[in-house]
């Protein structure tokens, strides 16, 4: 593991700068960018429970070569603020309010955004506030950012999911790091090296459970969303996430006017962890595409 993170943080370091930036309302908020200033600027949105830091194979790789990259962390999580107040994480202003603030302190007017998990709801909340017309290009990982119904019922292990975010919610705060053991195993299906689900546990660990009841609390459906979302689109998806049906991508896909699929073949949730170098590939090519 101090292997692991010792070889990333030394590339890390050699790329990126990272400073902290006032968010929505006085929030601190923990940002990372590198490359090229005059290459097209994508900027990373991490899910729930996690940080900029579950990109690690995307900062670490040759994609700040010819993409401006920036990450940060979003409030509640990382080295990001962590309000109390429970009005501080009502979306959509918050989010929008974050991620714009972080694209204002890097100088991008217009930029694709790279959006995992909840993080799909994180640009919905943007493109709700502000509009579409400083967004480039989506990239939509491992989620449907609820543009689209799910169906009434899930298989067996997103019931289990469940009822592990459950207990990641509880007022035991063993039983909040019981839960969060094994992280891993639930967003991805190949599964990943022991120092990345290690790393996976610490960063779920760094948001607190009241934040995360909040954030889990504030889910809503963005159906109304959708005829707006007129850029192009990339939808990558693991054929094993239990939390993206294959019913509901059909639908959702067969409704956004710019959007193209990529499937990721015995990958579950975070395809960008499982599949790194395909993932880092397509991105490429997708952001430098006309």
């Amino acid at each position: 593991m101090r292997d692991f993170i010792g070889t990333a943080a030394e590339a890390v370091g050699a790329k990126f700068t990272f400073r902290t930036i006032e968010g929505f309302g006085g929030v601190p908020l923990h940002m990372g960018e590198a490359g090229p200033r005059d290459a097209p600027p994508v900027i990373l949105i991490h899910g729930l429970g996690a940080s900029s830091l579950a990109w690690v194979h995307q900062l670490t790789s040759g994609l700040t070569d010819a993409l401006r990259v920036i990450v940060y962390d979003l409030r509640g999580h990382g080295a990001s603020g962590k309000p109390w107040a429970a009005e501080t994480y009502a979306r959509p202003h918050t989010t929008a309010g974050d991620l714009h603030a972080v694209a204002a302190a890097a100088s991008v007017q217009r930029f694709t955004a790279v959006a995992w998990s909840y993080g799909g709801h994180v640009i919905l909340d943007y493109i709700r506030t502000y509009g579409i017309e400083s967004v480039a290009k989506i990239n939509l990982v491992g989620t449907l950012a609820a543009l689209v119904e799910r169906p009434a019922s899930g298989p067996t292990n997103l019931e289990a999911l469940k009822a592990s975010q459950a207990r990641s919610v509880s007022d035991n705060p063993l039983e909040v790091v019981q839960a969060n053991f094994g992280q891993a195993d639930f967003i991805t299906h190949k599964g990943v090296a022991p120092e990345m689900q290690a790393l996976v546990e610490m960063l779920t660990n760094q948001l607190p459970t009241y934040a995360k009841r909040m954030l889990i609390g504030k889910i809503t459906q963005n159906d109304d969303l959708v005829p707006r979302l007129t850029c192009p689109t990339l939808v990558s998806v693991g054929d094993q996430d239990v939390t993206v049906p294959k019913v509901s991508v059909d639908t959702l896909m067969s409704r956004l006017p710019a959007g193209r699929l990529s499937t990721y073949t015995g990958c579950g949730h975070s395809p960008f962890l499982e599949d790194p170098a395909r993932f880092n590939a397509e991105l490429r090519d997708f952001v430098l595409s006309a």
